[in-house]
């Protein structure tokens, strides 16, 4: 049975200490059998130290040749015994000439409390009394006295407590070692799961359409996909040297290049986070658009470990938009073109009382009407084809853009049975491109008005408000809902609102709008709420960008 409070060490070690153990022990028998003859001549032939001296050899010699793990390191107590044997027989033998040849029963004693159980443990501590009081008993002359007793047994008691202290050290030894394998075990399987995630991460990486990249604070590149590298730098396989100095990366435009210090790569090394950021890579045919978007890494502690960044090739996307846009921009002046002759003819035929007699006037309006919405609508998919609109900026009083606005809008707005009023603040000067702002507030009265019920309120004001004018367009019409009002300055869009609605339109007025704000690096926002109505605002820059003169002056000129 094994021990309670002790482990007993691996199988595999047992042999290899216990010979370890068991040379020394032969050796010190040797030399005590030389020193033996060559002080008294005895003669081994024989002698009982003959035999004790052939019992150790043999003994060491199965520590060394036995298969102790199939015997069972039980067995191991016999090899201790036999020691404790040569040692009494040694003992004896020698008791007048070298009375200290006791000291060697420490040997068994000592890899007894070291290897085996508790019980054997007692077994050599009665063996180291039981040698060292076998000479007397043999010669039958016993110690006389307590001093001569305590001569005698002052060894086996030392050797006996030094047993003990030793084999509580080794419990201790023991378990502590025990407790080193179960880390060690747990380090191992911890490392394994380690192994197989960073494994599964890389083949999901590999696995996922786009690139990704996690780079630390100096720019070097801690984890990477195979998309990454050919994305973020032009030719195959770039280094990291490389990848991050890359100088052929440009803005959206495809000519403007891109700093070093604007570049991604640069950017994710200073911890910045970017979202979506859209980049042109490399010259020529090969030129390839990029979308990238970046997050922090942090330990659970907050620490921040690097940054990622995903890329996605665009290129396709981004040359089919462009086909579209030069598709729709080329199809709208090859209509605008006839159009607006036809426009022209129009307004001669206006001016001719012969047809209005002859009752054609009305038919005339109708194809002025319709024509005017379809010029409008080709000059909003023109604007919107664009993205950047050339304006001519000059001083003008906002305020009566307002009003010509809201002159213009009237008559559809009596149509529909809403009332249009007008707010604005006299004076309100900006450098602005009149046409282009007045159609911007054509189309958000136009919007205010269509999506109005009957008896509605359709308000246009505007202010000045620092160094920026202020118009804001507020209905009491049917709104937009939360998740449509994201996309109110996407191209085409229409709101679920107008579609349920059959409210007609081509879902260009705003994105037009927002086109010419930018244009005027002004800004425009939508706040709406379903069935309160809709608040559009639109923020203008007093000077225009490259102007520096006052407020004040652009008034008075």
């Amino acid at each position: 049975m094994p021990d309670a409070g002790m482990e007993k060490p691996p199988a595999s070690s047992q042999p290899m200490y216990l010979g370890h153990a068991q040379l020394p022990f032969l050796a010190l028998i040797l030399v005590i059998t030389l020193v033996a003859v060559t002080i008294d001549g005895l003669a081994l032939q024989g002698s009982a130290m003959l035999v004790g001296l052939l019992l150790a050899v043999v003994v060491t010699l199965l520590t060394f040749v036995l298969p102790w793990r199939r015997i069972g390191t039980n067995w191991l107590a016999l090899v201790a015994i036999a020691d404790i044997v040569v040692v009494a027989i040694y003992s004896d033998a020698l008791f007048a000439i070298l009375p200290g040849v006791v000291i060697l029963i420490v040997f068994p004693v000592l890899w007894l409390c070291y290897a085996l159980r508790w019980p054997l443990l007692l077994l050599g501590i009665a063996g180291a009394f039981g040698v060292t009081i076998f000479p007397f008993v043999h010669s039958g002359v016993m110690p006389d006295g307590p001093a001569e007793w305590g001569s005698v047994l002052l060894l086996p008691a030392a050797a006996s407590l030094l047993a003990v202290a030793v084999h509580v050290a080794v419990i201790h030894l023991r378990q502590q070692q025990q407790k080193v394998r179960s880390v060690t075990a747990e380090l191992r399987r911890s490392l394994a799961e380690v192994r197989d995630r960073d494994i599964t991460t890389r083949a999901v990486l590999d696995t996922v359409d786009a690139g990704i990249s996690l780079y630390n604070a100096s720019g070097t590149v801690l984890l990477t996909n195979a998309l990454a590298i050919p994305q973020l730098s032009e030719g195959p396989h770039p280094s990291t040297t490389q990848l991050a100095e890359e100088p052929d990366v440009f803005e959206e435009d495809r000519t403007t290049r891109m700093p070093l210090g604007d570049q991604i790569v640069a950017r994710a090394a200073r911890g910045e986070l970017v979202t979506r950021r859209t980049f042109w890579v490399g010259e020529g045919a090969q030129q390839r658009a990029v979308v990238a978007t970046s997050q922090y890494v942090r330990r659970a502690s907050g620490e921040l470990i690097g940054t990622v960044v995903a890329t996605h090739d665009v290129t396709q996307l981004a040359e089919a938009i462009r086909s579209r846009d030069d598709f729709l921009a080329t199809i709208s002046h090859e209509l605008k073109t006839p159009l607006t002759s036809i426009l022209g003819y129009l307004d001669i035929l206006e001016d001719r009382p012969d047809l209005a007699d002859a009752g054609l006037a009305r038919e005339l309006n109708a194809i002025q009407r319709n024509s005017l919405r379809l010029h409008k609508l080709i000059s909003a998919l023109i604007t919107t084809a664009k993205k950047n609109v050339s304006v001519d900026r000059r001083p003008y009083d906002v305020a009566k853009l307002v009003d010509n606005a809201v002159n213009a809008a009237q008559s559809e707005a009596d149509k529909a049975s809403v009332t249009l009023l007008a707010q604005a603040e006299p004076g309100a000067i900006a450098e602005i491109d009149a046409d282009h702002i007045n159609s911007v507030l054509d189309a958000l009265l136009a919007n205010g008005i269509m999506f109005t019920p009957t008896g509605g309120r359709v308000t246009i004001s505007a202010e000045s408000a620092d160094d920026e004018i202020v118009v804001r367009v507020v209905d009491t019409g049917i709104g937009i809902s939360a998740e449509d009002l994201p996309r109110v300055f996407d191209r085409f869009f229409r709101a679920a609102t107008s579609r349920n609605n059959d409210v007609p339109g081509s879902g260009l007025g705003l994105t037009a709008a927002k086109v010419i704000v930018d244009a005027h690096h002004g800004t425009i926002t939508l706040a709406s709420v379903p069935g309160q109505g809709t608040t559009v605002e639109v923020r203008l820059p007093v000077l225009s960008a490259d102007v520096g003169e006052p407020a004040s002056d652009l008034a008075s000129a």
